[in-house]
């Protein structure tokens, strides 16, 4: 499946990044990574924002920064 390289907006929170790069995600049937804050994300056409945002979450307590990843599916 096609990978989508997107900037998040300064000032966006992750779950409202999560949303609209899930909603890219769908109209373009590809998967849209994106960095946040030090964290790598995906996210999937089916996947839920919220998942991805929890993720999120739990990825900035990872202290190996090189290992910070979160997706939403």
């Amino acid at each position: 499946m096609l990978t989508i390289k997107v900037e998040a907006i300064a000032g966006a929170s992750i779950q409202n990044t999560f949303e609209e790069a899930t909603l890219i995600a769908k109209k373009l049937d590809c998967y849209v990574d994106f960095n946040f804050n030090g964290v790598k994300c995906s996210a999937h056409p089916g996947g839920d924002s919220k998942v991805g945002a929890e993720r999120y979450f739990e990825a900035l307590k990872v202290k190996d920064e090189i290992a910070r990843y979160a997706n939403n599916f």
